[in-house]
């Protein structure tokens, strides 16, 4: 399946889901596609995506092997990096500052989890895994496996020196803003 970049409608969505109010927001999008390609065969769920040195850096979702891979905008392999000691239970999503790059292992479908984490890997270092965030949602008590709860973070994003992890709550249909600290 090609992969397609459309960053306005990101940019749409982001703000959509982060409002309060009940009501559409009418919104102009550019149907410009950045470009499109195919992705290499390894990368078979992709989740996460960021740039990377004019190049793109992404990871397979649940259950794949703890590894980024960085691709070129043709969908060239271009390397492999094994994120050693760590565990791809449910990776979601990356970001990355000038010097990490986070990764949410943090996919909870069915609210059952309790080893929600975020990798912190040394981008300057061939992702070699520096730390970890670990974390649970305060206000859970419930670990009982359904798939109505509002326990299900799926984005990240850095802003200045916090994570800001996006959860959708399946319960209210809202999206849940958490802000960690670096």
């Amino acid at each position: 399946m090609p992969l397609r970049i459309h960053l306005s409608l990101l940019s749409v969505l982001l703000l959509n889901n982060c409002s309060n109010k009940k009501e559409s927001i009418p919104a102009l999008i550019n149907e410009a596609i950045v470009f499109e390609t195919k992705l290499p065969k390894k990368i078979d769920e992709t989740s996460g995506l960021e740039y990377f040195n004019g190049d793109l850096i992404t990871h397979n979702d649940s259950g794949g092997d703890a590894k980024l891979y960085l691709f070129s905008e043709t969908g060239e392999l271009l390397e492999e990096f094994a994120v050693d000691d760590a565990e791809n239970n449910d990776w979601e999503d990356i970001t990355m500052d000038d010097n990490y790059l986070y990764i949410s292992d943090s996919g909870n479908n069915y609210g059952n989890r309790k080893n929600l984490n975020i990798v912190i890997t040394d981008h300057l270092n061939g992702f070699k895994k520096v730390g970890e965030i670990n974390f649970s949602y305060a206000l859970q008590e419930d670990f009982k496996s359904r798939n109505k709860h509002p326990n299900d973070a799926e984005a990240l994003i850095v802003v200045d020196d916090q994570l800001v992890l996006f959860s959708k709550n399946r319960e209210a249909l809202t999206t849940e803003l958490f802000l960690i600290p670096k």
